[in-house]
Order: structure tokens, then C-alpha cells, then sequence
């Protein structure tokens, strides 16, 4: 699969950038960003109008790469992404495996007083204990 990557640029402050990538052509994507910054509530967009709407920004493709599989084309993402300190991205492009095992195993304490591990909070916050701990 075909993969074209790019980065977006505020003109007015160089460090709020972003760092995409998509199977469709350029033009599409950014025609997309552009749409979405204008009413999204996505944290990014919501910075691109705070900083002048979306042409005060500018793109440039990165690359145009073939990959097999996702996986290695979120990999080159990531790589580009922190290559550019990409700081509009909310979210890593990938993960390794001990990246995702110590989320997993990250303990967090909830409002009602629980320590659970960071994969089991959907469970904790429909048990009991937590719910009765809401009500009170």
C-alpha cells in the first residue's frame, strides 16, 4: 500500500506542527484538515483557529512510501513525528510492545479511592464499589 506523509506548519509560530500520513492523495487529506478546522472540537483544530484558521498554515509532503502492512507505515510515521517534534499530534503513531505493557500495567487511583491497572478502568468504573462511591 501506498503511503504519502506530510507536515503542517503554523507561518505565524514553526512549533505547532503536525505530522500525517494517508493512502489518498495530498490534495484530499488537507483538503479534510482545512473542512475539520473549522468548527472540530479536536484539540488541534481547535489550536489551528486560535492561531489565525487554517491558512495561516502551510503543508509539504515528506515522503511517498510503499509498505506491506499498517504497522510499518505507523512505524515510519512515529519516526517522523518525533524527527519533526510534531507537537500537534495528540497521540504516538506506534507502539512497541513494552511501550504497551507498561501502560497496561500502570496503576492508577480513582476518585473513590480504588488502585486499578490503566486496562482494567472501564471494569473498575462499572463495578460496584464505584458506583456505590459515586452516590455517596
Amino acid at each position: 500500500m501506498l503511503y504519502n506523509y506530510y507536515l503542517i506548519t503554523c507561518k505565524l509560530n514553526d512549533k505547532l506542527n503536525y505530522v500525517g500520513k494517508t493512502k489518498r492523495t495530498l490534495i484530499e487529506r488537507i483538503r479534510e484538515h482545512k473542512f475539520n478546522s473549522n468548527f472540530s472540537l479536536v484539540k488541534k483544530y481547535v489550536i489551528i483557529r486560535e492561531n489565525g484558521g487554517f491558512d495561516n498554515f502551510e503543508y509539504k509532503k515528506l515522503d511517498t512510501l510503499e509498505f506491506e502492512n499498517r504497522r510499518d507505515a505507523d512505524l515510519h510515521e512515529e519516526t517522523l513525528r518525533q524527527k519533526c517534534d510534531a507537537t500537534l499530534n495528540k497521540n504516538r503513531c506506534f507502539n512497541t510492545k513494552t511501550d504497551n505493557n507498561m501502560w497496561k500495567q500502570a496503576r492508577v487511583t480513582c476518585e473513590c479511592g480504588k488502585v486499578f491497572r490503566q486496562d482494567n478502568k472501564s471494569h473498575h468504573i462499572k463495578s460496584q464499589f464505584h458506583q456505590e462511591s459515586l452516590k455517596k
